[in-house]
């Protein structure tokens, strides 16, 4: 993973587009390896389902997000949306069941 996330990232530079880079990961050191490699690439953990966990990683290692996929257990809502833009954090958010679902969350 690391190997690839080097050559992304050096295909960023020669073309300048660092900035637009995203890398997912459900592996921390992996996402904290890429950010030592280039400042500009956002990072994004992996949850599935689990959402403090995530956020609580995601604000340990300095990750710009979480990258969400709802589960039975534990879902979206208003409140952990605006929890995660308080702490300066985004979302990327999975498997969004319906269009009202939907619009509930980006109200």
């Amino acid at each position: 993973m690391r190997l690839e996330a080097e050559e992304v990232i050096k295909l960023a530079k020669v073309y300048q587009l660092e900035e637009y880079i995203i890398f997912e990961n459900s592996f921390p050191s992996v996402l904290s390896w890429a950010r030592g490699k280039s400042d500009k690439v956002k990072v994004y953990i992996n949850s599935y389902g689990d959402f403090e966990k995530a956020m609580l990683e995601s604000l340990k290692y300095k990750f710009d997000g979480i990258s969400f996929k709802s589960n039975f257990a534990d879902s979206l809502d208003r409140d952990k949306i605006n929890l995660l833009h308080r702490k300066g954090l985004r979302l990327m958010a999975w498997n969004i069941p319906d269009s009202a679902y939907r619009q509930s969350l980006f109200q």
